[in-house]
């Protein structure tokens, strides 16, 4: 196996590029968008301030609604080694967990949406 390839843009673009394809998505939930997503960023370099680039990302896509694509950003915070070596990891995802879970029920979100997405938090 070769190295892997990195996207050229930065970590910026690429979280822009992911919020506006969500913001154009069919349902506005950014559910067909995921797969492509998570592609984007295993591809990302994570330089200094990724995490907290990520973290910003994630708030903002549950507060407007583009839910799938926020559990796939949520998730790209498990991935991240060491980020999260000496902080409470299990207390930070439950708190993120927590925002998403009221924003959707806050929302009326269908049930069917609903069990999907949290499908996705523990696949």
């Amino acid at each position: 196996m070769g190295e892997q390839r990195r996207l050229i843009l930065s970590a910026n673009d690429i979280l822009e590029t992911i919020w506006l394809l969500s913001e154009k998505s069919r349902d506005g939930d950014g559910a067909e968008y995921v797969n492509l997503t998570e592609q984007m960023l295993n591809h990302t370099s994570r330089g200094p301030g990724f995490f907290r680039l990520l973290i910003r990302e994630v708030e903002r896509h549950i507060c407007h609604q583009h839910y799938y694509t926020a559990v796939a950003l949520l998730e790209d915070t498990n991935r991240i080694s060491d980020c999260l070596k000496n902080q409470q990891k299990f207390l930070f995802l439950k708190q993120m967990i927590g925002q998403l879970s009221r924003q959707i029920v806050r929302n009326e979100v269908n049930v069917t949406k609903m069990n999907d997405i949290a499908n996705r938090l523990y696949h």
